[in-house]
C-alpha cells in the first residue's frame, strides 16, 4: 500500500512512499506503552487519512475520528473524549480556537496539538491562550509528531523549534516572548490591495488586468507579501487573510 504523507521527508518531499519505509522512518515501538486515543481534524479528508495511516502503524495510538469539518470534531470528540485532538489551524468554517474552547469544556482531560504549515505571533497567542499543548509545524520530520502526541498525552507540551523560538515557557505555562507586532501594519497600501485580490480568488493575470499593472508585478507584490508574513505560497496568502478579515469592499 501507498499512501502521501504530508510532511517533508528527506529527500522525498511531497511524493509516494511506500508503507514499508514509513515504519523504517518510525521511532522504536514501545509495545507496553498505553494506548492513547487520536482524533484527527485537518482541512482535507485525503491528507487526514494519509495522517491517519501513518500514525496507526504506532500500536500505542489508537485514531477515534478522522474529520475536515470543525464543527463536527466537537461533536466528536465530545462522544469519543480523545486523549489528544491534533487540530489544523486556518481552517474553514468554526475557528479552531474557539472549537478548542468547547472541546475542553465538555472534556478537559483531552490535550490540544495544533498542527499548521505556518505559525504567526496571533495564532501561536491564541493558541497559548485557549490551553493548547503544543505547536507542530509542517515542516518538520513525520516522526516528530508522534513524539508530540506522546509526549502532551503524558501531560507534557510540544512546540516545533520555529515555535519554541518565539515563546517563553515557564512553570504556569508559556506565553509569546515579545507582543504580537502589528502584522498587517507592515504592508505597503498596494501590498494590501494585492492580498484582498488574492483571498477573492483572483488569478495574478485576473490581477494584473485590475490594477492595470503587469503580472510580474503582481508576483512580485505576492512575494514581498510571503517574505513579510512567513508564509510560503499563494493558498497561504488566501487563508492568513481570510483569518484576518481581509477582503475586497
Amino acid at each position: 500500500m501507498r499512501v502521501f504523507v504530508p510532511f517533508s521527508l528527506p529527500g522525498l518531499t511531497g511524493v509516494l512512499v511506500t508503507r514499508e519505509w514509513m515504519r523504517m522512518a518510525q521511532p522504536t515501538l514501545v509495545s507496553n506503552k498505553k494506548t492513547i486515543r487520536v482524533l484527527i481534524v485537518v482541512d482535507h479528508a485525503m491528507v487526514g487519512g494519509a495522517l491517519a495511516s501513518y500514525l496507526e502503524m504506532d500500536e500505542a495510538l489508537q485514531i477515534v475520528g478522522n474529520v475536515s469539518d470543525v464543527e463536527r470534531a466537537v461533536s466528536m470528540a465530545a462522544a469519543s473524549r480523545p486523549d489528544v485532538v491534533l487540530m489544523e489551524i486556518g481552517m474553514p468554517g468554526l475557528d479552531p480556537f474557539e472549537a478548542t474552547r468547547r472541546i475542553l469544556a465538555n472534556n478537559p482531560q483531552t490535550k490540544m496539538l495544533f498542527l499548521s504549515e505556518f505559525l504567526h505571533d496571533l495564532a501561536i497567542g491564541q493558541g497559548l491562550a485557549v490551553k493548547g499543548h503544543g505547536f507542530v509545524t509542517k515542516m518538520e520530520q513525520p516522526e516528530a509528531l508522534i513524539e508530540a502526541i506522546n509526549v502532551v498525552a503524558a501531560g507534557g507540551r510540544y512546540f516545533s523549534p520555529q515555535v519554541r523560538e518565539r515563546i517563553i515557557i515557564q512553570k504556569k505555562g508559556a506565553k509569546i516572548a515579545v507582543a504580537p507586532k502589528p502584522t498587517l501594519s507592515r504592508l505597503t497600501p498596494r501590498e494590501l490591495e494585492i492580498l484582498r485580490y488574492v483571498a477573492d480568488g483572483n488569478s495574478h493575470k485576473n490581477i494584473a488586468s485590475t490594477l492595470s499593472i503587469s503580472v510580474k508585478t503582481v508576483e512580485t507584490h505576492c512575494t514581498n507579501l510571503m517574505a513579510k508574513l512567513g508564509i510560503h505560497d499563494r493558498v497561504g496568502l488566501a487563508k492568513f487573510a481570510i483569518r484576518e478579515g481581509i477582503s475586497l469592499p
